[in-house]
């Protein structure tokens, strides 16, 4: 009996050895419901967190910015910008029609052609002086010659000789006919009219582009206010950029268009205006070219 049962012991260990293990919440590999749950609340506390300090941060930052904000508007309205623009813009079209009052008082003056007019009276004073200058010494070469004669004539006795007076007789006849300075005046006339035809028609060409000059200045004016007034126009085009920004965009490159059209007018102006003061500064060297006066119709 007993070497009977010794087997079935060995059987029964053998069995228990054999029995499924119970298994724990922590051999699992995927988590639970619960432990997800309570792993995404501890995560939402965490990013609750950092978010609340990242959002003080951006408020402490916030009222920084409105602070320098409110302050920098408190400083424009002490200076009170919009004002000195205006002033600033004023004061530019004042100099601007001061310059044009100022050109047309010089026109009006007439300044350049007076220049020229007491050029040409310096001129004729200088021939005068030529003139007188060479009478003083043929008079002064003659003087000898009449002192000797007087010296002679109490020699032999205080009556001349024929010969004596009739020498006499031609040196004062030869100074009497051919004076030192002047020619013939008909000579002396044919000799001016080229001459001044010649500054008639120089004085017609200096007036004409005198008034040339005159009539480009007076448009270049107007040009200039035109492209301020483009300008203006384009500043406010910007500013209802914001509002209606296709109208405002359109509009400022049609003004754009008119300014570099205006720009171009203003260019051919300025070097129209050029080309008129190099003509009459032309004008000017051919009449004040060293030599004779031409108004005196010297050769």
């Amino acid at each position: 009996m007993p070497s009977s049962k010794s087997p079935v012991l060995c059987s029964s260990a053998s069995d228990t050895s054999l029995k499924p293990r119970k298994m724990k919440k922590a051999d699992f590999a995927l988590p639970t419901q619960g432990a997800s749950k309570k792993e995404f609340k501890k995560m939402r506390r965490l990013f609750n967190k950092e978010l609340e300090t990242v959002k003080n941060l951006v408020i402490m930052h916030i009222d920084e910015v409105n602070e320098e904000l409110s302050a920098l508007r408190r400083e424009i309205k002490q200076m009170n910008l919009p004002v000195v623009v205006s002033d600033i813009k004023a004061f530019t079209q004042r100099m601007i029609l001061l310059e044009c009052e100022m050109k047309k008082a010089f026109e009006g003056m007439d300044v350049p052609r007076r220049f020229e007019r007491v050029d040409r009276k310096l001129g004729a004073l200088s021939d005068d002086l030529r003139s007188l200058k060479s009478a003083k010494e043929s008079e002064r070469e003659q003087r000898p010659a009449r002192e000797a004669s007087k010296s002679e004539q109490p020699k032999s006795g205080g009556t001349p000789s024929w010969e004596d007076v009739l020498l006499i007789d031609e040196s004062i006849g030869d100074e009497e006919e051919q004076p030192p300075s002047k020619g013939d005046p008909r000579k002396e006339a044919e000799e001016k009219r080229p001459a001044k035809r010649e500054s008639k028609r120089a004085e017609d060409d200096v007036r004409k582009t005198q008034e040339e000059i005159a009539a480009y200045s007076k448009k270049l004016t107007k040009t200039k206010h035109e492209i301020f007034s483009v300008g203006y126009r384009i500043e406010q085009a910007w500013k209802k950029m914001n509002d209606c920004p296709k109208e405002a965009k359109r509009q400022i490159e049609q003004l754009k268009e008119e300014k570099y059209r205006l720009r171009q007018e203003e260019s051919n102006l300025v070097k129209k205006i050029d080309k008129g003061k190099e003509r009459l500064r032309g004008y000017w060297e051919r009449e004040h070219r060293p030599g004779p006066s031409r108004s005196r119709g010297g050769v």
